[in-house]
């Protein structure tokens, strides 16, 4: 991921890899739609997996300079590889 003001505009882009899996928030809720509750699409790992790389993300966020506070986390914001 990476911000750059290549155009000479001034604008700010932002630019971030493909997240073809759609968000946190897609993948639970399809699961739901199907019925399949209590056959996991996902492990126990993989969830804990999950919830590492969100708190190191708002963590690098949080110890950046100057401090970035995210504010609006939600399942639908959580893309996915």
């Amino acid at each position: 991921m990476g911000i750059t003001k290549s155009d000479g505009s001034g604008s700010l882009f932002l630019v971030q890899e493909f997240c073809n899996a759609g968000s946190l928030h897609g993948k639970l809720m399809s699961q739901m739609e199907r019925g399949t509750v209590r056959l996991k699409e996902y492990t126990v790992v993989q969830v804990l997996e999950w919830l590492l790389d969100i708190a190191r993300g708002l963590r690098y966020l949080h110890e950046s300079s100057p401090v970035v506070i995210h504010r609006d986390l939600k399942l639908g914001g959580c893309l996915m590889f």
